[in-house]
């Protein structure tokens, strides 16, 4: 390939359209450029899966870089070293994901997304119902071994991420199957909450992306949506 430079680039090509949101090739890289000190944390010598907008609003995942194996992302500079930060945020990457390689996760991490139909009353009323469900999940994460819990909004109908890291990393496929079991019992009662697939008016108790090769969005990293996964106030 010819160095990143002495190709053109349409820095004004729009690659996210959506809900009133639009964003250009450069304003998703000045994103990254301006929020590198935030979000690199969480990136640094991490194996990662990103998403590449092809065109405005249309998307895939890379998991392999150009030499076809994993990226890890090592360094923050090197416009042309696909072990870079710089490598990927000038070559349309909207999403960073760090991602499992291996059969064991130093991570827990759960998804709380709400399913309902287009009622503002009904998802303000499953909105209110995540935020005061906070203090119970956290626990359950803490009873699981996690040491600190992070809350983050997640997603583009106001959802919750929660992680923390483990105490000791732990077989990812066993931790997932006694995490979603913890969790059901934990909501066996309640109507509203589910770890199976959530019909209208419910709030999924997601923990099926806990696997190997799962993956979760780095905090601070963009949406395809161009929102931004932040800490909750």
């Amino acid at each position: 390939m010819k160095p990143f430079r002495s190709r053109p680039h349409n820095w004004d090509e729009i690659l996210i359209q959506r809900r009133g949101k639009k964003l250009t090739r450069r304003q998703i890289r000045d994103y990254y450029k301006r929020n590198e000190k935030k979000i690199w944390p969480f990136l640094q010598g991490q194996t990662v899966m990103v998403i590449m907008a092809t065109k405005k609003n249309t998307f895939v995942r890379m998991r392999h870089g150009p030499s076809g194996k994993f990226i890890k992302l090592t360094k923050l500079e090197g416009i042309d070293d696909p072990r870079s930060f710089e490598y990927w945020i000038n070559r349309r990457i909207v999403e960073f994901h760090p991602t499992l390689t291996t059969k064991s996760t130093p991570i827990l991490w759960l998804d709380l997304d709400i399913h309902t139909t287009k009622s503002d009353k009904a998802r303000k009323k499953l909105l209110a119902k995540m935020r005061r469900e906070i203090p119970k999940l956290k626990k359950i994460l803490k009873e699981m071994g996690v040491k600190r819990v992070h809350v983050y909004t997640s997603g583009t109908e106001g959802g919750y991420h929660f992680e923390g890291n483990l105490e000791r990393p732990k077989p990812v496929d066993a931790l997932r199957r006694r995490f979603t079991k913890v969790l059901a019992e934990a909501y066996a009662e309640d109507p509203v909450m589910t770890t199976g697939i959530a019909k209208s008016g419910q709030i999924r108790l997601d923990t099926t992306t806990l696997h190997r090769l799962g993956s979760l969005r780095a905090p601070y990293s963009l949406t395809t949506a161009g929102t931004v996964k932040k800490p909750a106030s």
